[in-house]
């Protein structure tokens, strides 16, 4: 597959948000936006998850799996790494707050937002099996 036809599927996903703007084309789902340049048709995918104010493009390891099995595909892995390191981040903070204040108000909250994160990753988990 190449990035124009992962490009088309993107336009193609009715569930994409559509992120068009004056010079290019650009859709966005499950933390994952494409993007084409209206001028040049250079293709670019972003990983808005990470980065900070300035979305980072993905890997080449991540841009392998939207070239071999398409859009819906590869967003579900990004997003489901996305969540392995917000999984990651959370846990660490569990540790590092039961080994010090032990404020069990903040390690509720903590587990809480695993238990958010968790069920989001279970969900796409489940629609990414789905796909295969």
């Amino acid at each position: 597959m190449t990035m124009n036809e992962v490009f088309e599927e993107s336009l193609d996903d009715g569930f994409a948000g559509n992120l068009d703007g004056e010079g290019y084309q650009a859709r966005i789902v499950y933390g994952a936006k494409i993007s084409r340049d209206n001028e040049t048709g250079e293709i670019e995918i972003f990983n808005v998850s990470r980065g900070g104010e300035m979305y980072l493009p993905i890997s080449d390891y991540e841009k392998q799996n939207f070239l071999e099995k398409g859009w819906r595909y590869g967003a579900y892995m990004l997003f489901l790494s996305n969540n392995c390191l917000k999984l990651d981040v959370i846990e660490r903070s569990i540790r590092t707050e039961v080994n010090t204040t032990n404020n069990p108000a903040y390690l509720k909250a903590l587990k809480h937002k695993r238990l958010k994160v968790l069920k989001r990753y279970n969900n796409v988990n489940n629609l990414l099996k789905s796909i295969k």
